[in-house]
Parts: C-alpha cells; structure tokens; sequence
C-alpha cells in the first residue's frame, strides 16, 4: 500500500515546469508527512490544460453516496471487478505529485523510496467530484497500487503506481481510456531507477512534518 509520501521543493515554477502545470489554483507548500485525510497535491486536466490544486485523500465516490469505505489505495487488479472504481479509471484519473514515498517493514521501520535521477515524480490515482444535497463539494482521491518491485518487495508487497513519463499525457487526459489497455500503463516500476534508504520512526507521527523525515538514519 501507499500511506504516506513527501512533496517538497524550492521553487514551485519548477514543479510547475516539471509537470507541465498551465494553472495552479493553489499554491502548495513543501510537505514531507502527507496522510490519509488530508488535501494532498494533484494534477487534473480540463481537456485542454493542466490544472494544480488538491483533493482530500481517501476516495468517497459520487456513486457511493457518501457512505462506505474510504479507500486510500485502490489496487489494480480490483478495477477488473468494481465497476465504480473501474468507471473512474477509465475516465477521472489524476495524478498526483511526490518526492518520495514511505513503507514499514515487518518490524515497524520506516523507509523512505526515490527515483534515483528525477526530484519528483507522478503517482497514479482516480478520483471524483461532486456535489451533496446540501451543497458541499466532495472532492477525493485514491491511489492506484500494483505489485512491488524488488526494490520494494522484501518491504512490503505492494507499492504505488509510479506512472513513466511517457504514459503521462495520455494518463492525464479526459478521454475515455478501457482498462485493458489502461492497465499496460500501470505497472510495477523500473527497479533500477529507484533508491531507499531507512528514516526515522518519527514519520509514523503525521504531525512530524520536516526535512528530517527524509534523511537517512542508521
């Protein structure tokens, strides 16, 4: 699974160059802890530009009703069955952007995972909008999940959709994509472009939000 990740930066026109970004609705701030709950960076696309804000992760979709679960990742393998979360990913992706993501192993410590040559990269996920009786909008996300690599794997089993830059524009677009040939976009990503390294227990607290949660301890 996917349940905690950084975005961080110095300058958001980079990130805004990076991501090809035509409007930002909002500005964000450099986030080291993000957790579930929580308005998290995405990138969705009107059909002719990118558009940067933030969705509240923990998906609640429109034809759920507001009830249910609150799925934070959505595996791949579960679009084949659920055709609610099947119907998004053929038509409202997003994608959301991160420095790095976060995973335990069995003995509860944390690692932090980094492409090796990139500041950031773009994690898939599905999403919805809309509007309850009494007018509020609802606007969630989840992340999309697949098997773990072998940079992953002795951590954890699963890991997030690292999308390749080239599935990108095609991912971000508003056309209507059928899952089988969605699901060659989402794959496991190349292991030899990844990198870990152990951090702190301290990212278990999502209050611990600082540089320090992504350096490396001993």
């Amino acid at each position: 699974m996917c349940g905690r990740f950084a975005f961080y930066f110095d300058d958001f026109s980079d990130v805004r160059r990076f991501f090809h970004v035509d409007v930002a609705t909002e500005i964000p701030q450099s986030h080291y802890n993000l957790a579930p709950g929580q308005a998290i960076p995405a990138i969705v696309s009107d059909g002719e530009k990118n558009r940067f804000g933030t969705l509240h992760w923990g998906l609640q979709p429109a034809a759920w009703c507001g009830q249910g679960p609150k799925p934070i990742n959505t595996r791949v393998e579960t679009l084949r069955t659920n055709i609610v979360l099947r119907q998004l990913a053929e038509r409202k992706r997003v994608m959301i952007p991160a420095s790095g993501f976060y995973e335990w192993d069995r003995q509860k410590q944390p690692y932090y995972f980094s492409l090796k040559d990139q500041p950031w990269f773009a994690l898939a996920g599905i999403y919805d909008v809309w509007r309850t009786e009494n007018g509020q909008t609802v606007r969630t996300c989840s992340i999309l999940t697949t098997k773990a690599n072998a940079v992953v794997s002795d951590i954890h089993t699963r890991m997030p959709v690292i999308l390749q830059e080239r599935h990108v524009p095609e991912y971000l677009s508003r056309q209507e994509i059928p899952l089988a040939k969605l699901k060659s976009m989402l794959k496991p990503f190349r292991e030899s472009d990844m990198r870990r390294h152990k951090v702190s227990p301290k990212v278990g607290n999502f209050r611990y939000n600082c540089v320090e949660c992504v350096e490396p301890v001993e």
